[in-house]
């Protein structure tokens, strides 16, 4: 959506293709791929996905004209929306902190191992909707550090509150896929900015090698987990 909001126009090529690629996705896993035992499902996840492609589209057309102050604050507004919402489904059904009192559960395989949906229809969703606003809170730390938006003494302790909430309830969840990736993500991220934050040649040669080792170990015990 980030992409989208770069032109002006919504309908030039690059918006173009960015939509040619959600709707390619949208008919590949639903139709292409679509398998006969779970036929309800993929149904449902396409009028989904429609829903959101046109949700895009009508969001990038409303603030095509936008000023990128008046976006940044769009992803400000959405961050706050998103976590409120988490927020109250973590107050409604708290989970006592059951996975992280046994983090064992993380790495267990069988499939009746305990995890926290917080009220979604399965732990997976939950995960989906957390990894949503720490992609969010990234995208505004970023936006932060370029001063393209600015945070007061009581929004920046919000946010990070709200961060560390979002965190638990992404460990609660158990989603080892989910948590990977966000690990993989924050490795990249300091791998990319290793050389700027670092004088020392010699610290930065051990841990570039270092960083790429843990998203490498991190992804191959997922799928052994996954296989066990």
């Amino acid at each position: 959506m980030i992409c989208l909001f770069k032109s002006k126009g919504c309908l030039d090529k690059k918006n173009l293709s960015l939509y040619g690629i959600l709707i390619c996705y949208m008919i590949i896993f639903t139709f292409v791929f679509k398998n006969k035992y779970v036929s309800d499902y993929i149904d449902m996840y396409f009028l989904a996905f429609l829903g959101f492609v046109m949700i895009v589209y009508g969001v990038v057309e409303y603030y095509k004209n936008a000023s990128l102050s008046e976006i940044w604050l769009l992803l400000k507004m959405i961050y706050f929306l998103i976590f409120t919402f988490l927020f109250v489904c973590y107050v409604l059904y708290f989970d006592n902190f059951i996975v992280l009192r046994n983090p064992s559960l993380l790495i267990e395989t069988a499939w009746t191992r305990t995890r926290s949906s917080f009220g979604f229809v399965h732990a997976n969703t939950t995960a989906g909707i957390c990894t949503t606003c720490i992609y969010l809170r990234l995208l505004l730390i970023t936006g932060e550090k370029k001063e393209y938006i600015k945070f007061d003494k009581q929004e920046s302790v919000f946010l990070s509150i709200s961060s560390l909430i979002v965190l638990i309830m992404l460990i609660s969840t158990a989603s080892r896929g989910t948590i990977i990736a966000i690990v993989s993500l924050y490795c990249c991220k300091w791998y990319l900015g290793i050389d700027d934050k670092f004088v020392n040649k010699t610290a930065i040669k051990l841990l570039k090698p270092a960083l790429i080792s843990i998203v490498i170990s991190l992804l191959i015990l997922n799928i052994y987990l996954v296989d066990s």
